[in-house]
């Protein structure tokens, strides 16, 4: 056998079916495609953790004519937290809705709550990391919302 060549190894061939590799999140086909979620006119993007850049698994959720525009999406990893801080919209109409469609594709807790930008300012809003801090030092920079 030729050191370079692989013709004689032998090998083996696993078939896998996709609704197991989704059960444990690992669906490599659908991550980085737009998929209408079946709520509203809602799709999504599923993007696979990049540990190497500290990157979450996340996902995107838009409206189906505004798939191509960044700013006219939004976005959160797999613990809520807010993916493109810089292009989240805040005024993102159906934001429930969107809240749904993460919860259902990340196969996050019903209660999982969600960052979400707001206010003039474009304060952030995260109870899991303000717990615990002076809010009245920081009111006047931040806003917060109940989601």
């Amino acid at each position: 056998m030729n050191e370079n060549s692989y013709d004689d190894v032998p090998y083996i061939i696993v078939e896998i079916d996709m609704k197991l590799l989704e059960m444990y999140g690992m669906c490599p086909i659908v991550e980085g495609k737009w998929i209408d979620s079946g709520i509203s006119d809602l799709y999504y993007r599923l993007n696979p953790p990049r540990p190497e850049m500290r990157l979450a698994r996340n996902i995107h959720i838009a409206h189906k004519r505004h798939i191509h525009s960044r700013d006219k999406q939004v976005s959160w990893d797999d613990m809520g937290a807010r993916h493109d801080a810089k292009s989240f919209d805040a005024n993102f109409t159906g934001i429930g809705k969107a809240r749904e469609v993460a919860r259902q594709v990340l196969r996050l807790p019903p209660d999982t709550r969600f960052e979400e930008v707001s206010g003039a300012n474009g304060g952030v809003m995260c109870e899991e990391i303000l717990r615990g801090v002076d809010i009245k030092a920081i009111i006047s920079h931040v806003h917060l919302k109940a989601i």
